[in-house]
C-alpha cells in the first residue's frame, strides 16, 4: 500500500498525464530579414567658389548706394556616425542680414484752397471787420459781473480772436471763420450784459 500511495503522490506531484490537457503550440513567429543597411551618405560637394572681386559695376545715380552682397562662410565637415546614432540634419539657412532702415515718408501735403489775390484782400478785410466789432463788444462787458456760463463764453470769445490773429496769414478762410465766431460770442454777452 505504501508503494500505491508513493506512486499516487508521484503522480499528483508531477501532474497526471490523463487529465491533463495538451497545450496549444505556441503561434509561429516568423521574423523578416533585416533590411539591408544603407549606403554610407556621401559628402556634399564643397561649393563652388565664388569669386571675391565684384565686376565693374555700370554707372549709377549718385543717390543709389551700393551694398556689396554677404558671402556664406564655409560649411564645416562633420565626422562620420556609427549607423545606430546616424541623424538626419538639415542644413540652416543663414541669418538674415539686417536690411538699411527706409527713409521716413515726407509728410501729407495740406489741402487748401487757392486763393486770388483780389480774394484774399477780401478776406482780410472781413476779418479785420470782424475781429474790431469782436473787441469792441468784448471791451461793453469788462465791468460786468458775468455768470459761469458767461465768463466761459467771454473765454472762448477771447481765444478766437487771438487764433485767427494767429491764422490770418497761413490761412485765412479758416481766420475768418474763427473772428466771426468770436463777434458772435461777443455780441450775445455784450446783449445780455445791457
Amino acid at each position: 500500500m505504501r508503494r500505491f500511495l508513493s506512486v499516487a503522490f508521484m503522480a499528483a506531484l508531477s501532474g497526471c498525464s490523463l487529465f491533463r490537457k495538451p497545450k496549444p503550440a505556441p503561434p509561429a513567429v516568423i521574423t523578416p530579414p533585416p533590411p539591408p543597411k544603407p549606403d554610407p551618405p556621401k559628402p556634399l560637394a564643397a561649393p563652388p567658389k565664388v569669386a571675391t572681386q565684384a565686376p565693374p559695376s555700370p554707372e549709377l545715380p549718385d543717390d543709389v548706394v551700393q551694398t556689396p552682397v554677404p558671402q556664406a562662410p564655409p560649411q564645416k565637415k562633420q565626422p562620420a556616425r556609427s549607423q545606430k546614432k546616424a541623424r538626419r540634419t538639415v542644413a540652416q539657412p543663414p541669418p538674415p542680414t539686417a536690411a538699411p532702415a527706409p527713409e521716413p515718408p515726407a509728410p501729407a501735403p495740406q489741402l487748401t484752397t487757392i486763393v486770388t489775390p483780389a480774394e484774399q484782400q477780401r478776406l482780410h478785410q472781413e476779418i479785420d471787420a470782424a475781429i474790431r466789432a469782436a473787441e469792441t463788444a468784448l471791451t461793453s462787458v469788462a465791468g460786468v459781473s458775468l455768470s459761469g456760463q458767461q465768463r466761459e463764453n467771454l473765454r472762448r470769445a477771447n481765444s478766437f480772436v487771438k487764433q485767427a490773429h494767429d491764422m490770418r496769414a497761413s490761412d485765412p478762410a479758416t481766420a475768418l471763420t474763427l473772428a466771426k465766431r468770436a463777434e458772435a460770442l461777443a455780441r450775445d454777452l455784450a446783449s445780455i450784459a445791457r
